[in-house]
């Protein structure tokens, strides 16, 4: 069975070269060369230099077509990438400035079909017995493609997209066999919605989440396919132009080449990471910004507790060297009036003792005084008592004043460190002032993006 199938295949394959053979034997007389003049510079793609060139008469080449071009007597392989009304874009391999005075274009209008001849061919092998076949991993695609097997595929369900009008059953039914098939043929002549066509199924395979790729040999038909799918899906199909859809290389057609032209997706998309990485940074720097007050507030607080606790500490010492130096003071009072009491008393020993010296006995008696001798001994414990008294007296009044400039000494401290106290709550008022602007450009910036998303 399987020699049979590719016995066929081969054959179709047979026959398609015979007639494209025959072709490129009708159309060999109809290549010619042309002269362009006044090329300009439109840019820089792939490492191509783009130039276009205007013609008085329209000239009909097939796109992407290789051709010989000789500038300044020097051989130039190039390609053209359009040719449209009076105008040819052509793409050359290396910079030739920003005008190109002249050009003589060799066109071989016959490209496209020695390329086909040339892959068909590469689809027959020789085999070890000199005979020629089909190469077994093409056969089934070969006999698909001339509709000679039966495609066995699960039918998938056609469901149409929102459209601005109503296809006709024949495009309903191109659309349904090419949902079903590995190959179909859409035919038909101008004017009968081809195009329409393929860019709905276009829309179809997409939601399906299949990736579809449109090509031609002229970049016109596919321009045509976007120029088609623009119209019906622009205001229904969001991705538009968030790179689902790339229309690769050059476009003819403005609209498509805005919207949906590779350069042009890629500077949305530029802007559009741009925008994001704004946001982000701004994000960024308002986390910053308020990161940055939280950790002066922070500070703020840290130094608001060690003036407290130093306040809390200084309260206390000074307190308890106010509570010594009262001590102090109640004692010095009481030291004070015994100081009185013994100069009372040495005085009235002194006195006694003056008038016991050089009196009798008998005096001494009849009056109630002492003997000299004791009352001095009386006078001088007194006296030495009355001392000791005094130095300890002065002792305790060098305390007190010690103490009081201590006590002085904290009570400026705290003072100062009053001040420094209401100075940080001062600026950690103005401090939570920033946070709340930062907070409220935080609010600001968000609203601003969800009117903008």
């Amino acid at each position: 069975m399987e020699n049979l199938l590719e016995q066929l295949a081969f054959e179709e394959i047979e026959r398609l070269l015979t007639a494209i053979e025959l072709e490129l034997k009708e159309i060999k007389q109809t290549n010619f060369n042309v002269v362009l003049e006044n090329g300009t510079f439109l840019n820089e793609a792939g490492k191509r230099w783009i130039y276009l060139f205007r013609t008085d008469t329209p000239i009909e080449i097939v796109d992407d077509s290789e051709v010989k071009t000789t500038i300044k007597s020097k051989s130039v392989n190039a390609v053209i990438i359009s040719s449209f009304g009076l105008q040819i874009k052509i793409a050359f391999q290396e910079n030739f400035g920003e005008t190109i005075e002249s050009i003589l274009v060799k066109i071989q209008t016959n490209a496209i079909l020695r390329l086909l001849f040339s892959k068909l061919q590469n689809m027959i092998v020789v085999t070890p017995e000199k005979k020629l076949r089909i190469d077994p991993s093409t056969t089934e695609l070969a006999l698909k493609l001339f509709g000679k097997i039966a495609i066995a595929r699960e039918k998938v369900e056609c469901i149409l997209p929102a459209l601005e009008f109503k296809p006709d059953i024949y495009q309903e039914e191109a659309i349904e066999k090419s949902l079903s098939k590995d190959v179909t043929f859409i035919w038909g002549p101008p004017g009968t919605g081809k195009t329409i066509t393929i860019a709905i199924l276009l829309k179809i395979l997409y939601d399906l989440g299949q990736s579809v790729l449109i090509t031609s040999n002229t970049n016109i038909a596919v321009d045509n396919i976007f120029d088609k799918f623009i119209d019906q899906f622009k205001l229904t199909f969001p991705q538009m132009s968030d790179g689902s859809v790339i229309r690769v290389g050059n476009s003819q057609i403005e609209k498509v080449r805005l919207l949906l032209g590779e350069e042009s997706i890629i500077n949305k998309m530029s802007e559009e990471n741009n925008l994001k990485l704004w946001e982000k940074n701004a994000i960024l720097e308002s986390y910053t910004k308020e990161a940055e007050v939280c950790e002066r507030r922070i500070q703020k607080k840290q130094e608001l507790i060690r003036i407290d606790k130093f306040l809390t500490n200084t309260h206390s010492r000074k307190k308890s060297i106010e509570e010594e130096i009262y001590q102090l003071t109640v004692d010095l009072d009481k030291m004070k009036l015994e100081i009185h009491k013994l100069s009372e008393l040495a005085k009235s020993k002194n006195e006694e003792l003056n008038r016991a010296i050089g009196k009798g006995f008998l005096y001494r008696v009849l009056k109630n005084l002492k003997s000299p001798k004791k009352i001095s001994e009386q006078l001088n414990k007194i006296v030495l008592t009355l001392k000791k008294k005094e130095l300890k007296y002065g002792q305790y009044q060098e305390s007190i004043n010690a103490w009081s400039i201590e006590v002085e000494r904290y009570s400026n401290q705290i003072e100062r460190r009053l001040k420094d106290k209401n100075l940080i709550l001062s600026e950690e008022k103005e401090i939570e002032i920033e946070s709340l602007a930062v907070l409220e450009a935080q609010h600001k910036f968000y609203f601003e993006s969800i009117e903008v998303n």
